[in-house]
C-alpha cells in the first residue's frame, strides 16, 4: 500500500476466505470493528445483528463516512452498535477482529469477502485508527428525527442537551 491509497481492490496479498468460515471467525471475536462508506450488505448486517444479541456479546463499533441512510443508521444503533463518524476512509467496507485479523468487502455478494494477511491487516487497521479517532465522534443517545425529508437528524446526548 503506498502513500495515502487504502484501496485493496485486485491486491496480490487479499485472499478469498469462505462465508462459514468468517462467520466462525467473528462469533469468537472480541471485539468487532467496522469501516464503511456504504451500507453493509444484508448477511453481513444480519451477522452483526446476532453477535450483538449473543449472550457472550463482543465489542462492536462502526465507523461510517458519508452515510446519509438515517434509516441504516438508526438500525445500526438499535443493535447496540456504537457508531463513530471517520474522515478518509476506503471505498469498500473493512471489518477487523483485532489489529492482525482484518477482511475486506469487496461487493454486496457473500463470495467476495477477503482475508487480509495479518501484516498488511496490522498496517491498515493502525493507518484507519487515527481516521477514526483523529477525526471521529462518537454517537450516542436517542436519535430524534427533524426533516426526514431532508435525512436530518439530532441526537439528545445522555438525556441532558441536543446536538
Amino acid at each position: 500500500m503506498a502513500g495515502g491509497d487504502l484501496s485493496v481492490k485486485n491486491a496480490s496479498w487479499v485472499d478469498a476466505v469462505a462465508l462459514d468460515a468468517f462467520i466462525t471467525e467473528i462469533r469468537g471475536a472480541k471485539e468487532v470493528t467496522v469501516y464503511q462508506k456504504q451500507p453493509l450488505p444484508n448477511y453481513l448486517l444480519e451477522l452483526l445483528r446476532d453477535l450483538t444479541a449473543a449472550e457472550t456479546r463482543p465489542e462492536v463499533e462502526l465507523v461510517a463516512e458519508d452515510l446519509s441512510d438515517v434509516a441504516y443508521l438508526r438500525q445500526l444503533y438499535s443493535f447496540g452498535i456504537e457508531l463513530f463518524y471517520g474522515v478518509g476512509l476506503p471505498g469498500q467496507p473493512f471489518i477487523f477482529l483485532n489489529a492482525r485479523q482484518g477482511f475486506v468487502v469487496e461487493d454486496n455478494s457473500a463470495a467476495a469477502l477477503r482475508s487480509l494477511s495479518a501484516t498488511d491487516a496490522e498496517d491498515l487497521y493502525y493507518r484507519l485508527l487515527w481516521r477514526r479517532f483523529g477525526h471521529a465522534v462518537l454517537l450516542t443517545g436517542v436519535v430524534k428525527e427533524n426533516d426526514p425529508a431532508q435525512s436530518l437528524f439530532s441526537l439528545r446526548l445522555g438525556g441532558e442537551r441536543e446536538a
